[in-house]
């Protein structure tokens, strides 16, 4: 049985692999910003409610400021994560790949390079942000955005049903 697959990869791809790999650490990272904001935030709230108790104008008027400053530079973490990734997309052109899935392992092909994992070094799969990754030995991956499968290619569920007939073992998934 051989499936071919085709389809392109940009930034987005290599964005969802860096939160697929770095998960743990992401996820960290947002609960440390968000306890600097809170605790931020209370911070200049007590400053303004002290502020105004003890009746000093010119101390009211600089907390007002910086809590309205503040609120208004505050922004969801998932805003961050977006102007990072945008910051990159430069970086990463987009790159037409071909996958065949054949009975001896895998074979991809990019920009005229060609790539052959066998069955063997297939060390596993998942599903995250709508790539699918099939990681490899050596620390390869095969990332295919299941966004950007070209119409006519067979479908990434014919590819993980094949993953699985193979028994390759499926990675748990993170929440994106």
């Amino acid at each position: 049985m051989t499936l071919i697959l085709e389809y392109a990869n940009d930034y987005r791809t290599f964005a969802a692999q860096n939160a697929y790999l770095n998960w743990a650490d992401i996820d960290k990272q947002k609960r440390i910003y968000y306890r600097l904001l809170l605790r931020n935030g209370f911070l200049l709230l007590a400053g303004l409610y002290c502020s105004i108790k003890a009746e000093i104008i010119s101390l009211v008027a600089i907390f007002a400021i910086y809590l309205v400053a503040f609120l208004f530079g505050a922004r969801p973490y998932s805003i961050i994560e977006r102007r990072a990734t945008e910051a990159v997309k430069s970086k990463y052109a987009v790159r037409a790949h071909r996958l065949e899935v054949t009975d001896d392992g895998l074979r991809e092909s990019v920009e005229g390079i060609v790539s052959f994992a066998p069955w063997a070094s297939v060390i596993s799969f998942g599903v995250f942000r709508d790539v699918l990754f099939i990681q490899l030995s050596a620390g390869l991956w095969a990332m295919v955005p299941c966004y950007a499968i070209r119409e006519g290619s067979a479908t990434i569920e014919q590819l993980i049903a094949e993953l699985r007939a193979r028994g390759v073992p499926e990675r748990a998934s993170v929440s994106a």
